[in-house]
């Protein structure tokens, strides 16, 4: 249904209705007579409209549409829709629903009514502009298909602490994460296609997630890092964050970037196997570190089912956290390899880590409490302890 709407339209020009000292943008407001979209009597050409009173045409795509506190009734959406921007202001407390319908915005949604309610549908969201989800009251996304930011308008995602599903990043958008301490949480697909900035906060995948950074797309920060639970990870472009944190059950797969640290566990639950299962390669240029620190707990590091290489960069150690719980590596069809021209220091706790395979240009290696078979060659010392 999207075709029928003209990408990159400006928003319409003309002079309100009444006056006001300070007046808002030009557009149409809700009024809420009905919880109609498609009735024109819900819709000003100024907040509140005159009297009370709307009556004029039904927002289209390039109309900028505001919900303000002066009428908070319920909007219900009947159709697919189509704006040039989308704004829910603070002060609103009625209930925005897209129920199953489509809505293409030309410009930026803004959801910030703190007291109000948006229900995202179960249909698709298309934004060539940004979409700022920071302080909306309760936002329903459970059923969304998916919220697409084109990237058209060089597009952001405004999170601050607020949680989505199914979201699509094309070439050109981005997300910024926000300044205000909270964590956000993705359920279902995370497409990568542009740039996803981690900007002063983390993001958790959810269970059963599914992250796919495709060829071209960036996952970055210099500080703040992605945290998996119980999803897949797949990085085909650049993954440049300084750690990746794998929790409960997992998937990953491709050639990661950034020289910080692959945590496989760290969590505190007890009596529970977590199990990362790793694709055909995964590269991580950083440190591996394995961590756990319940004596009933139990991590798989499966590398079997894919017949795996694990490329490390940098240190392993399962010595640290692992003293009170279970390290089983499946690696009899995979290999680590070890490949950095820099010192590298291998403690496995004892553990057998299998077929080990040195290909170093540069740079010593030491292994402390490890059995392995080694392979390869090393420029450098080889140690074992």
């Amino acid at each position: 249904m999207f075709g029928q709407y003209p990408m990159g339209s400006s928003a319409m020009s003309g002079v309100p209705e009444g006056t006001r000292t300070t007046p808002l943008p030009v557009g149409k407001y809700w009024l809420g007579i009905n919880t109609d979209w498609m009735s024109s009597v819900n819709w000003a050409l100024v907040d509140g409209g005159i009297d009370g009173v709307g009556g004029h045409h039904v927002p289209s795509v390039t109309d900028d549409v505001y919900f303000t506190a002066s009428y908070d009734g319920n909007c219900t959406i009947v159709d697919d829709i189509a704006c040039q921007a989308l704004t829910i202001q603070d002060g609103y407390a009625g209930t925005f629903d897209m129920v199953t319908h489509d809505i293409y915005v030309a410009g930026s949604v803004s959801l910030l009514c703190t007291g109000g309610t948006v229900d995202l549908g179960s249909g698709s969201w298309l934004i060539d502009g940004d979409l700022d989800v920071a302080d909306c009251g309760t936002l329903t996304y459970a059923d969304v298909t998916s919220i697409e930011l084109t990237g058209s308008a060089s597009s952001m995602v405004y999170l601050h602490g607020g949680d989505l599903k199914n979201l699509i990043i094309q070439t050109g958008a981005n997300i910024e994460q926000g300044s205000n301490g909270a964590s956000s949480t993705w359920y279902g697909t995370l497409d990568v296609y542009g740039t996803l900035t981690l900007t002063q906060r983390y993001i958790t995948m959810a269970s059963g997630s599914v992250t796919t950074i495709y060829s071209g797309g960036v996952v970055t920060d210099s500080t703040y890092s992605l945290s998996v639970n119980t999803g897949d990870i797949t990085c085909n472009g650049i993954y440049s964050c300084p750690d990746l944190t794998l929790r409960h059950d997992c998937y990953i797969s491709g050639i990661f970037a950034g020289t910080g640290t692959l945590s496989v566990g760290n969590e505190s639950v007890d009596s529970v196997t977590r199990t990362v299962v790793f694709g055909d390669d995964v590269v991580w240029p950083g440190d591996l570190i394995v961590e756990h620190d319940q004596a009933a707990a139990t991590i798989v590091l499966d590398m079997d089912t894919n017949s795996s290489d694990l490329w490390i960069g940098t240190d392993v150690d399962f010595s640290t956290a692992m003293t009170g719980g279970t390290l089983t590596i499946n690696n009899a069809n995979g290999r680590f390899i070890f490949s950095s021209a820099s010192t590298q220091n291998i403690d496995a706790n004892g553990k057998d880590i299998g077929d080990v395979v040195l290909l170093k240009p540069a740079g010593n290696i030491t292994f402390v409490d490890a059995i392995a078979a080694l392979s390869g060659t090393s420029e450098g010392e080889v140690t074992i302890q």
